[in-house]
C-alpha cells in the first residue's frame, strides 16, 4: 500500500473570543493636597502657632498616605474582579451540569463534555477530524470514523485511556497522524480499523505507549516514514499487512534510531500475508517484545539492535521464517526464535552482523540458513 506523504494544510478553526476590559480600582494622584478640606485639629494648631501650617497641611497627610495605598482588606483589586480570562471555567464552575452551556469554552457542552470544567477535556466528534493544536484528554467513548492529526506542533501530551477509534473504511489515511511534529507524548488508545491505525511522517522524538491495535483488514497498522529517534513501548498490535513498517524518507539515510519495547505483535484471523516487523531505516532497537505467528524483517540501512525478544510459530503460509535479515552491521543477541519452519535466514547481501547467545531449538527445518552471495 503507498505511504502516504502529503502534508495537510487544514487547521483548526479558532473562535475569538472577547477580552475583558480591567480597570484599576486605585484612585489617580492628580488631585492637589492642598485642595482637601481643612481638618478641625488643623485649624487649632496653627491657631496656636502660624509658622506649623505648612507642615501640618503639606508634611503631616503624607504619613497616612501607605495607609491608603494597603487599604483594609489586603486584596488586590484585579484578583477579586470576578473576570475569568477564556478558556477557564472559573471557581464558580458544576462538573455534575449537564445543559448546552459550555463553561470551559472548548467547543462542547456540558451535555456531552465529560470535564466541562477543564477546557483541555472533551470528546471527539464522530466522522470528524481533530487537528490538535495543544494538550488535551479524550473522553472515554468509541468514536467511529474520528481522526486526529498533529500538524507541525512540539511537546502536545494526548491522553487517549478508554478511547477506540473506528476506521470501517479501508483508504490511505490513518486514525491518528503525526506530520513534522515533534516530542509528542501519546498514550491509551485503541483501535479498531480497516485501513493504517497510525502515521508518524518526519520530525522525531515522539512516544506512543499502552496502545492496542486490530487490523481487520490486510492494510499496514503502524507506519514510521522519515522520522527518528521515536519510542513505542507497551503496545498489542494485531492485523494483517506489516503491522510496523519503519522507512526512511525522501532522504534514503532519513529516520532510524527508533525504539520499540514491551510490544505484542499477532497475526489477525483474516488470511493475509502478514510481517510483524519491516525495518528498511538503520540503527533502530526491538528488545523485550513478542512476534507470534509474523516474522521480523531487517533490511535497508542495518546496523539494528535485536536482543531479548521472543519470535515464534512462523508456521503457516507465509515464508515461515521467524527473522530475515537482508542488511548489514546488526546485532542480534539473547532473542528467542522458535517453532518456525526456519529460525534464522540470512540473505546474499547481508555483512557483518553480529548473532550470538540465541535459542534457536525448536525449528522444524533448520536454525539458521544463509544464502550465498552472487558472483
Amino acid at each position: 500500500m503507498g505511504i502516504p506523504t502529503r502534508m495537510l494544510s487544514s487547521t483548526l478553526a479558532v473562535h475569538p473570543m472577547p477580552q475583558p476590559q480591567l480597570t484599576s480600582a486605585i484612585p489617580p494622584r492628580s488631585q492637589e493636597l492642598t485642595d482637601q478640606p481643612e481638618a478641625p485639629w488643623q485649624n487649632f494648631l496653627t491657631d496656636l502657632n502660624p509658622h506649623l501650617e505648612f507642615g501640618i497641611k503639606n508634611i503631616l497627610p503624607l504619613l497616612f498616605w501607605p495607609l491608603a495605598l494597603t487599604g483594609c482588606s489586603g486584596k488586590d483589586s484585579q484578583g477579586d474582579s470576578g473576570i475569568q480570562p477564556p478558556g477557564d471555567a472559573g471557581p464558580s464552575c458544576d462538573p455534575q451540569l449537564k445543559t448546552e452551556l459550555d463553561q470551559d469554552q472548548d467547543g462542547f457542552p456540558s451535555a456531552v463534555d465529560c470535564d466541562d470544567c477543564n477546557p483541555n477535556v472533551y470528546p471527539l466528534e464522530v466522522g470528524a477530524t481533530l487537528y490538535l493544536q495543544g494538550d488535551a484528554t479524550i473522553c472515554a467513548g468509541t468514536y467511529p470514523e474520528a481522526r486526529i492529526i498533529i500538524l507541525q506542533q512540539d511537546g502536545i501530551n494526548l491522553d487517549g485511556t478508554e478511547v477506540m477509534l473506528e476506521q470501517a473504511m479501508t483508504n490511505d489515511v490513518a486514525a491518528l497522524e503525526l506530520n513534522l511534529s515533534n516530542e509528542i507524548n501519546i498514550k491509551g488508545f485503541s483501535f479498531i480499523t480497516r485501513g493504517m491505525a497510525i502515521l508518524i511522517n518526519g520530525g522525531s522524538q515522539n512516544q506512543l505507549e499502552n496502545i492496542t491495535i486490530n487490523g481487520q483488514d490486510c492494510a499496514d497498522n503502524v507506519v514510521l516514514l522519515g522520522t527518528a529517534s521515536n519510542r513505542l513501548r507497551n503496545m498489542e498490535i494485531t492485523g494483517g499487512g506489516v503491522l510496523l513498517k519503519v522507512l526512511p524518507g525522501s532522504d534514503p539515510a532519513s529516520g532510524g534510531r527508533n525504539e520499540l519495547s514491551q510490544t505484542q505483535f499477532r497475526k489477525s484471523p483474516k488470511d493475509c500475508s502478514v510481517t510483524g516487523i519491516s525495518m528498511a531505516s538503520g540503527a533502530n532497537r526491538i528488545f523485550d517484545s513478542t512476534l507470534q505467528g509474523v516474522p521480523l524483517y531487517l533490511q535497508g540501512f542495518g546496523q539494528n539492535e535485536i536482543r531479548q525478544n521472543t519470535i515464534r510459530d512462523n508456521t503457516d503460509g507465509g515464508t515461515g521464517i521467524g527473522l530475515v535479515i537482508f542488511a548489514s552491521g546488526n546485532q542480534i543477541f539473547r532473542n528467542t526464535v522458535i517453532e518456525n519452519n526456519l529460525g534464522i535466514f540470512i540473505g546474499p547481501e547481508a555483512e557483518n552482523n553480529f548473532i550470538s547467545e540465541n535459542d534457536l531449538r525448536f525449528n522444524l527445518n533448520n536454525c539458521i540458513e544463509s544464502a550465498a552471495a552472487p558472483e
